[in-house]
């Protein structure tokens, strides 16, 4: 596990890594299989070959969060922290199937290569043979979790309707709100796991400023608390009106609070969106216990990805 570690240190050591290796990983793997672009909306008008298409910010964006979630895996893979990393795995490989994408071990197995080919392009001399190998046990174990994560997803989503999804997220954040002070405890909670699955994150936030993510202080100051606490609240409020079924409310709030972030400068990527994601999901497990089943994490993972989906569309649009 140290060599993935060393050698991703090197490749974050390039000025805007994440831009320059997602770009590169893109080209690789539409230069492998450029029918691999039918999964990628981006693409759409685009021949792959087409260097406008990697001028995109939709691209950029996307590209970008690839990596950034490279950055986060190995971040828990240095800590050892396996149970939280096959947790944000599988939950990724879940959110892919709630999107739509229906991912096949062939194509995980086609990015895995342009993942290589990519550290290799750019590590050189230094991706020698042990490397590449400890990268393929690893890429081995993400793609296993993720397409786990997927299949457990499916399992579960046609038993339950929508309004049986729905009850689940609603009677679930009911106990949360029973907890004392529940905004600012779940709140706590939620940036403090946040910031454990991916220190690199706290960069979004300037109440970081001069604070390590592991620093109590950080979590004392009263901008941090009205912040923690706000995220909760917006939650509270969107499982309100899911519960009501205005569905065109909860679409309008979402869509605004996407455009509300990029006009305050936070052009978030999805792959920030499932870190905090994940960090919603460990904070739930973590409050409700035993009632955090698993027909309730799949139903918050669908609702949550509906909140994903609907804050980029608020932001892009806002962006147009």
């Amino acid at each position: 596990m140290s060599l993935v570690v060393s050698s991703w240190e090197k490749i974050k050591a390039i000025d805007s890594y994440y831009e320059i290796a997602g770009e590169m990983l893109f080209k690789r793997l539409f230069e492998i299989n450029p029918d691999v672009a039918a999964y990628f909306k981006f693409t759409d008008g685009y021949e792959t070959t087409d260097e406008a298409l990697y001028k995109q910010e939709v691209f950029k964006k996307h590209a970008t969060g690839v990596i950034l979630t490279v950055t986060a895996a190995v971040s828990l893979l240095e800590k050892g922290d396996m149970d939280t990393l096959v947790g944000v795995l599988k939950d990724l490989g879940a959110r892919h199937l709630s999107l739509g994408l229906k991912l096949g071990k062939s194509h995980y197995d086609l990015v895995g290569q342009a993942l290589l080919d990519t550290l290799a392009k750019v590590l050189g001399d230094e991706f020698n043979s042990d490397v590449k190998e400890a990268w393929v046990g690893v890429y081995e174990i993400i793609t296993e979790k993720m397409m786990e994560g997927a299949a457990q997803f499916e399992e579960i989503s046609p038993e339950q309707d929508e309004s049986g999804s729905t009850s689940l997220v609603v009677n679930s954040w009911s106990k949360v709100k029973a907890i004392e002070n529940y905004d600012q405890v779940a709140g706590e909670m939620l940036f403090k796991r946040l910031f454990e699955i991916n220190p690199d994150s706290s960069r979004y936030f300037k109440f970081t400023d001069g604070f390590e993510t592991t620093d109590e202080a950080l979590y004392k100051q009263q901008v941090f608390k009205n912040h923690a606490s706000g995220v909760v609240l917006t939650v509270s409020a969107a499982v309100d009106i899911l519960e009501k079924g205005d569905i065109e409310k909860l679409t309008t709030v979402l869509k605004g609070l996407g455009a509300t972030h990029l006009s305050l400068g936070l052009d978030l990527e999805k792959a920030h969106y499932d870190l905090v994601g994940q960090a919603l999901l460990d904070t739930l497990e973590k409050a409700l216990g035993d009632d955090f089943t698993a027909e309730t994490k799949a139903a918050w993972s669908g609702v949550y990805a509906i909140i994903t989906e609907k804050m980029m569309e608020g932001a892009a649009e806002f962006k147009n």
